[in-house]
């Protein structure tokens, strides 16, 4: 376990309230979802993650399978470290807990990174340490206050995971509303006044729950052809596309998305993959 134990306020309350809502809908709150949340915010937030993969050696196989373990993710050292043999940036990898909160992995490739010093970047703001004052970020914000705009006033890391918090539980909102609608009218104080705000409710929410599900990001199945070597046929806008699916950061160097993506289905070949790596990064400097 981690030796940070302090889980901060506003981020439980919001895990809480995840958990509520999506009891409400039927569906239960499990670590890989929350492992997947983590994940989300992250790439969100263009820090770049994903889950740890290992190899798998089945009895009768030439070749290893690779799997992704559920609770374990990883992303570039925040501490601008270096591998022990200061040869390579290193990751810090960190396995999401039953609770919602994080324990710093003890195979971490990072060896100077600390839970402490992990917590201590989740919760820093990075626009306040440039002194941005603009309509994207307010100085004076609230820690972990992501209700204002998309991205929220506070740009920490932990501040896109928690919207990302919110945005699940907006979609189990809207499936409970279309899938409990006599229940959800039921609960509300406004459709209890009177058969009109009752029918004008719901008409309202339900127009609203078919919205958020229908905004819902479609991914479709890869049907890319292979070339002769077996990698996909890809242009370098759709390899950069396939290294934001598969959560290869956007400051990943082209050795690092080689090695991070090697075995995976779909991979574009050697050449492509680095046109996309140098699009990918022209595209996070000019943002």
């Amino acid at each position: 376990m981690s030796d940070v134990e302090e889980v901060p306020e506003s981020f439980a309350e919001a895990i809480e309230e995840l958990a509520q809502t999506l009891y409400r809908a039927g569906v239960p709150l499990t670590p890989s979802m929350l492992t997947h949340l983590w994940v989300a915010g992250l790439v969100a937030a263009r820090l770049g993650a994903e889950h740890v993969t290992v190899k798998e050696w089945k009895p009768g196989k030439r070749w290893p399978e690779f799997r992704n373990l559920p609770y374990v993710l990883k992303f570039p050292c925040p501490g601008d470290h270096r591998t022990e043999d200061r040869r390579d940036d290193p990751w810090v990898s960190i396995i999401i807990e039953e609770n919602g909160w994080f324990s710093l992995d003890p195979q971490s490739e990072c060896t100077k990174c600390t839970a402490q010093s992990i917590r201590d970047w989740l919760l820093t703001c990075p626009r306040c340490e440039k002194g941005e004052d603009s309509e994207r970020h307010d100085p004076m914000h609230w820690a972990l206050d992501v209700f204002d705009i998309d991205g929220g006033y506070d740009a920490s890391p932990l501040a896109w995971i928690m919207l990302e918090f919110g945005r699940e539980a907006r979609r189990a909102l809207a499936r409970w509303w279309l899938d409990h609608t006599e229940e959800a009218l039921d609960s509300d104080p406004i459709a209890s006044r009177s058969t009109e705000n009752r029918e004008r409710l719901r008409v309202s929410q339900v127009a609203w729950a078919q919205r958020v599900i229908e905004s819902q990001p479609k991914r479709k199945p890869s049907k890319a052809k292979l070339d002769a070597a077996g990698a996909a046929v890809m242009t370098v806008e759709e390899a950069a596309a396939w290294l934001d699916a598969e959560g290869v950061p956007a400051t990943a160097s082209q050795r690092a998305a080689l090695a991070l993506t090697e075995g995976r289905p779909g991979r574009p070949s050697k050449p492509v993959i680095e046109k996309a790596v140098t699009l990918r990064k022209s595209r996070a400097t000019q943002a």
